[in-house]
């Protein structure tokens, strides 16, 4: 039997009438929500649907997320006694996305209860309603008025009975039973004895208890004579009828299905049974499904033509600015300047300095995304170390999804940060490629390995398969080459479901190149789009309720990238069959390289002393707990003086110093260090740009780099290579 969460509907039912064509402003259309709440609550849902179709259009119109996605609720539970069950799920699906943007919780415990509820009183599946249940529980819990919270905690439990967890979901009950006899809400007491029914009658086999547990519930039921809740009593009176029936006690069996059909035929009218089977000519339930994409629709071209007059209102202000600052310059060189030759000198000083300021503003520009660049990695290696360390010290929130979704969307920022960067050098024309020996097959397994959580987050399987023919080492840039491929698996995991990415790699012979074949099974490109796929900021339309997070970056670096390496790239792609990307590289032969060990955290000993140079707060905390969790001893010096001062009294293993600080920044400190005769191995520990400190790492005799945010098995291996020097 399903429960609605309808509490907040009871709370908005009027009595007057109320109907117009044109909605004017929030006052009007809350007061046509809650008539087309009450039409709903009376089964009216002809007319229902008809009025929440004008809410949505004025919502949609004004921005008003939290009254559409109430509508869109509405619209849900009036599909459902369609049975319409695709559609309602779209429309809950839809309100759950209004109802985040404002962060209604009470919405959207209405919602995740009803979407859980059309998986699971319809038996969809059970295993997913439960987990919409659970949502709903989780968005409830803290609200003052419980009763949403009591409806999910009935629906957790009776759907865990259902799946034969019988006892777990007696837990639920049992924990809010007293919460709901005390409630005034008739529909969740009748509910709580439905599921108690259940339980004792399947699981314990006890049909006292049982039948008790069904006479409760029509006791209840009875109370209450709205539409609502006599159709919830409809539900008992079938089931009531069944469970006698099991029982061989025929009389008591025939007797509660008259019930059942008695109250059916009082419940729905003729001409309500005419709409609900789709017999009513006037209501057709596909023009509604219609006119509401419609109403979607032209709300999207709306805000796009928005989006189109500001943009245009932008460049015409900014045109016109220009056009009179420059008006304003010629009239002020026209009136000083009255000989020609005068003219063309002020013109030539004035392009000359136009020049300069080009070329200012270039170099600021990559001043700038450098800056940001840094500015953005220094907060997020404190959100991305801070989550681990939450996580290693409360195991118990090891799984947690709100952790999880943290970590996941501080890496995610930080790919899009090291995007943006990519491209802004790109186009600076400052990439320049960084040729070194590498074991081609290990990279291979390491980029695969960082492709695993992608991998399963989509259910897909990742094979690799590597020519024989290819050699063990080649000299390539491993960073470029590393992007390029990590760029295109992740493309392909991500539009591929329950599916496999595979990725061949083999020599051409003929022309000397190693070529990588990276194919998947997912849902493809459309024709018309291959030709712009690698353009920046391009994103394929999909006809899909799914939403795929990007840029549109991606294959835009991965082009650059390519061309930069003097190869080539070619896409091939079937809708619905999948997609197949071959790029190739020119072959350069490497020299052999003896493969770095993996240390375990045990390689190294707990007598090791380092020495942390830096300012942020967070990131001492970070660093310090990194260090420390791995059995390393530690002190942190919050400055480049306080740090000089503590070396000229205490000595250290290593030393870990951060670049920007105030006061002296970590080169001059490094200069600093040299000058006192220290030998300390330094690892600057940076959330700059790596390509473009590598100079003045050199420069100031500073060991090695590392860049935050960064895997402690990096920062371990260089702890140990330099010790090892020592």
């Amino acid at each position: 039997m399903k429960i609605y969460s309808y509490l907040l509907f009871f709370l908005l039912l009027i009595n007057n009438l109320f109907s117009q064509d044109v909605l004017k402003n929030n006052q009007e259309a809350n007061k046509l929500f809650e008539l087309a709440s009450n039409n709903f609550f009376n089964l009216n849902n002809k007319e229902s649907i008809k009025q929440a179709e004008k809410i949505l259009t004025f919502a949609l119109e004004n921005n008003d997320n939290n009254l559409a996605a109430k509508t869109y609720n509405l619209l849900g539970l009036n599909f459902e006694q369609f049975t319409d069950h695709k559609k309602a799920i779209t429309l809950y699906k839809k309100g759950i996305f209004c109802a985040t943007k404002v962060k209604n919780d009470t919405v959207l415990g209405w919602l995740y209860n009803n979407i859980g509820g059309v998986y699971s009183y319809n038996y969809i599946d059970l295993n997913v309603g439960t987990s919409y249940f659970k949502k709903a529980y989780q968005h409830t819990k803290n609200i003052d008025n419980n009763g949403d919270f009591l409806v999910a905690g009935l629906n957790i439990g009776g759907n865990l009975i259902d799946l034969k967890q019988y006892e777990e979901g007696k837990k639920y009950l049992d924990e809010i039973k007293d919460k709901v006899l005390n409630s005034k809400e008739i529909d969740i007491v009748v509910a709580m004895f439905a599921s108690y029914a259940t339980y004792y009658d399947v699981y314990k086999n006890d049909f006292s208890l049982a039948e008790k547990a069904f006479l409760d519930a029509i006791y209840y039921g009875k109370k209450d004579k709205t539409p609502a809740i006599k159709m919830n009593l409809l539900d008992i009176y079938k089931s009531f009828a069944a469970f006698y029936e099991k029982h061989n006690k025929l009389a008591l069996s025939v007797k509660y299905l008259n019930l059942y059909i008695d109250l059916n035929a009082e419940i729905y009218n003729e001409e309500q049974k005419n709409i609900l089977n789709g017999k009513d000519k006037n209501f057709r339930l596909d023009l509604v499904n219609s006119r509401i994409e419609k109403v979607e629709q032209e709300n999207k071209d709306y805000i796009k033509k928005l989006n189109y007059n500001k943009y245009f209102i932008i460049f015409l202000t900014v045109l016109v600015f220009t056009f009179l600052t420059l008006m304003y310059f010629l009239y002020k060189n026209f009136i000083k300047n009255k000989k020609i030759n005068r003219k063309l000198k002020r013109a030539n000083i004035e392009l000359h300095k136009a020049k300069q300021k080009t070329e200012e503003i270039a170099k600021l520009k990559t001043q700038f995304m450098s800056t940001v660049s840094h500015e953005l990695r220094t907060p997020l290696y404190g959100v991305i170390g801070m989550t681990e360390i939450i996580e290693n010290e409360h195991a118990e929130l090891k799984d947690s999804k709100y952790l999880n979704s943290l970590k996941f969307s501080a890496k995610y920022l930080l790919s899009l940060i090291n995007d943006v960067l990519s491209l802004s050098k790109i186009e600076s024309e400052k990439i320049e490629l960084n040729y070194e020996s590498i074991d081609f097959r290990k990279e291979i397994e390491t980029i695969v390995s960082s492709m695993e959580v992608i991998a399963n987050q989509y259910h897909n399987k990742v094979k690799v398969d590597v020519s024989e023919h290819v050699p063990t080492f080649i000299k390539t840039d491993k960073t470029r080459l590393s992007q390029i491929i990590i760029n295109l698996l992740s493309n392909a995991l991500k539009f591929t479901k329950d599916g496999t990415v595979s990725i061949f790699i083999f020599v051409n012979e003929s022309k000397k190149t190693l070529k990588f074949e990276i194919k998947d099974t997912g849902i493809g490109i459309p024709q018309k789009y291959i030709d712009k796929i690698f353009d920046k900021f391009i994103q394929v339309e999909r006809n899909s309720d799914e939403q795929f997070q990007g840029t549109g970056l991606g294959l835009a670096i991965v082009k650059r990238f390519i061309d930069i390496f003097n190869g080539e790239i070619h896409i091939n792609s079937e809708i619905n069959v999948g997609t197949t990307i071959t790029f190739s590289i020119p072959l350069i032969l490497g020299e052999t390289i003896e493969t770095a060990p993996i240390h375990s955290s045990k390689d190294i000993s707990n007598n090791i002393s380092i020495l942390v140079v830096e300012d942020n707060k967070v990131n001492q905390i970070v660093t310090q707990k990194l260090l420390e969790k791995n059995n390393l001893k530690c002190k942190i010096a919050v400055d480049g003086y306080q740090a000089l001062e503590i070396l000229k009294s205490e000595t250290f293993d290593i030393i870990l110093m951060d670049i920007h600080m105030p006061g002296i920044n970590g080169f001059e400190t490094t200069e600093k260090i040299h000058e006192l005769g220290i030998k300390t191995p330094i690892i600057a520990l940076t959330a700059s740009d790596k390509y473009e400190i590598e100079g003045d790492i050199s420069k100031y005799k500073m060991n090695d780099l590392l860049v935050k945010p960064f895997e402690f098995i990096d920062l371990q291996n260089l702890i140990i290579k330099y010790i090892n020097k020592t």
